[in-house]
């Protein structure tokens, strides 16, 4: 089973800001429309999503969704999966 990741906005505290998440699921639906992601739909969104054209790493793509203020963290728990 693949690993799933959690897309989260969070404060300078850590703490999860919602405002801040309301402002970036207008601008990046993508990031927000659905509750966990692999690593490479992740990597293909921060490398081809929204017009963008620049092929990248996971690591790379890590760094890019932490500059839009956009943590991920991997799942821990399991849902309905066997």
């Amino acid at each position: 089973m693949k690993q799933k990741y959690l897309v989260e906005v969070r404060d300078a505290d850590g703490q999860l800001d919602f405002r801040k998440e309301d402002e970036l699921r207008k601008v990046h639906p993508f990031l927000f429309g659905r509750s966990e992601f692999t690593q490479d739909n992740l990597t293909w969104w921060a490398s081809y999503g929204e017009g963008r054209n620049q092929p990248s790493t996971f690591a790379e793509a890590r760094k890019f969704l932490a500059g839009l203020g956009v943590s991920i963290r991997p799942k821990t728990w399991l849902q309905g999966e066997k």
